[in-house]
């Protein structure tokens, strides 16, 4: 149990992880269920290490498996992983609503939420309460539990500190954080500490470019997923070979494929229903859309067949005055979208020249675009955790897929 602590606490995870299970073989330990040792245990080093999915996965096992402080972890979760002021006040209500009395043994984490939470609303009565009950213990460090390392007091009073915007001393706060990390070799807080004293000097209007530097070279060390100034930007996009996603300060490069494709899409509409059908096939337009999302009769009924066939000729003609204008970019685009049409046109007949059925088609296409998603997500379970945990949070899939994160990120597409 303590190495595992102190494996965390050092930044060996891979140790961490594997004494992790030791100390859960070796059974209940006094006063806390081997369980709920594991739980704390593995949701600290996630959390620390910046591993969203991982966090999830414990928080899951935690409802299911009864454990009483699950709302407040949950909370944690949420305002660490950036979510909105609303967002950290629900889960504050309704903590202090359930009247849940911590012990002593759990008060660090209340503490640290408080701060985080009072952070992340703004609010000054809020701020001056956290920091009202963190003051006594500023220069100590708070452990949960024993085994849970929350972190040097001086990091969360100056949390408060940059929420009301008192540049000087939170400087003074994060600086006196990450050097008493350092004098513990706590390289993961000392780590954090930085990243969110870079934040400070940067909205001081000082240069923390060298500082940034090195928090980003430590923290891919360690393997932590760190938020750095700047990190914000958000990408997606392809250069017609390989794709760049940037999200949570760090960017991964990925060969194509339709999976990448439907995310582009759903991201740069957020909060929309996209029909699979779109996703399926952009090329063909409304036209193709509209013919699929009929109902069950054939796919080339009248109405369908008309429709294509309108198109087709508006096509051809558009093609042949590109053409003629010397516009070959226009019509190579008319081309594309023309020959998507026809390309349904054959799909639509089914084997044997057969009719195939509007509901068919639509299941198909439910089918197909949620299991590239599903895909694409797996892939970036590997490259980028954090963005497949975001993602996978966020997208829905079905008949009809959306994209609908908790709190606003603005794109790049």
């Amino acid at each position: 149990m303590l190495k595992a602590t102190f494996a965390t606490l050092t930044g060996r995870f891979d140790e961490a992880d594997a004494c992790i299970d030791a100390a859960y073989d070796l059974g209940e330990q006094p006063g806390i269920g081997r369980h709920d040792l594991r739980w704390m245990q593995r949701w600290s080093a996630a959390l620390l290490r910046g591993r969203f999915d991982v966090a999830g996965t414990v928080l899951e096992e935690m409802r299911h498996g009864g454990s009483p402080h699950f709302p407040l972890y949950q909370a944690v979760t949420a305002v660490q992983q950036g979510g909105s002021s609303e967002t950290a006040m629900r889960h504050l209500a309704q903590i202090m609503a359930s009247g849940e009395q911590y012990l002593r043994w759990m008060a660090p984490l209340w503490l640290r939420f408080q701060a985080q939470a009072a952070a992340r609303s703004k609010d000054p009565v809020l701020c001056e309460h956290a920091r009202a009950a963190i003051s006594p213990y500023v220069g100590q460090w708070g452990i949960t539990a024993t085994v849970a390392v929350e972190g040097p007091y001086a990091h969360w009073a100056a949390v408060l500190d940059a929420a009301q915007e008192r540049w000087d001393d939170a400087v003074a706060g994060f600086t006196s954080a990450y050097r008493a990390a350092d004098v513990l070799g706590a390289r993961p807080w000392s780590v954090e500490s930085r990243a969110r004293l870079a934040e400070v000097l940067q909205a001081r209007g000082d240069d923390a470019s060298a500082l940034i530097e090195q928090v980003e070279r430590e923290a891919a060390e360690l393997g932590m997923l760190v938020r750095l100034p700047g990190s914000g930007a958000a990408a997606f996009r392809f250069d017609g070979e390989v794709w760049a996603l940037t999200f949570a300060g760090r960017t991964v490069h990925l060969p194509d494929s339709k999976g990448l494709a439907d995310l582009r899409v759903l991201l740069a509409r957020p909060g929309s229903d996209v029909p699979a059908v779109e996703l399926l096939n952009p090329p063909g337009g409304e036209v193709v859309i509209a013919a699929r999302g009929m109902g069950g009769d054939d796919v080339l009924d009248e109405e369908a067949r008309a429709r294509y066939r309108r198109r087709l000729e508006l096509l051809d003609e558009e093609i042949d005055r590109a053409v003629e204008l010397g516009e070959e970019r226009r019509a190579a685009e008319y081309d594309v979208e023309r020959q998507a049409l026809l390309d349904e046109l054959r799909t639509a007949a089914g084997l044997g020249g057969r009719p195939r059925r509007l509901g068919d088609e639509a299941e198909r296409a439910r089918k197909a675009v949620t299991n590239r998603i599903r895909n694409t997500l797996r892939q970036l379970d590997q490259r980028h955790p954090e963005l497949a945990a975001h993602l996978r949070a966020s997208v829905s899939t079905g008949s009809t897929c959306r994209y609908q994160p908790a709190s606003e990120v603005r794109w790049s597409t």
